[in-house]
């Protein structure tokens, strides 16, 4: 175990995965912006949070899930980006 003394790393976010109940831990770093095939956090509607891929389909911007059972969703006003994930730990 190291503690990492990084200003630039602000969140570490513990999430819960769709189908699999494994809890893992997801750092965030809010400094970072997220482009085009990166994994990012985003906030949809001021209440739910997501992690999913951020990808340009067709000069749109879409956040697509990594589980190919959900949907991707259109980037809009609604959707905020909180920063880019730079680690996971799985729970194993």
């Amino acid at each position: 175990f190291k503690l990492i003394n990084d200003p630039s790393i602000d969140v570490i976010v513990e999430v819960m995965g769709g189908v699999d109940l494994a809890k893992d831990l997801v750092i965030i770093n809010k400094n970072s912006p997220i482009k085009n095939g990166d994994i990012g956090a985003f906030l949809i509607n001021n209440s739910e949070g997501t992690i999913k891929f951020l990808k340009d389909i067709q000069g749109k911007q879409y956040l697509v899930p990594a589980n190919k059972n959900y949907e991707k969703i259109l980037v809009n006003e609604n959707i905020q980006p909180i920063g880019k994930v730079v680690s996971l730990i799985r729970d194993m």
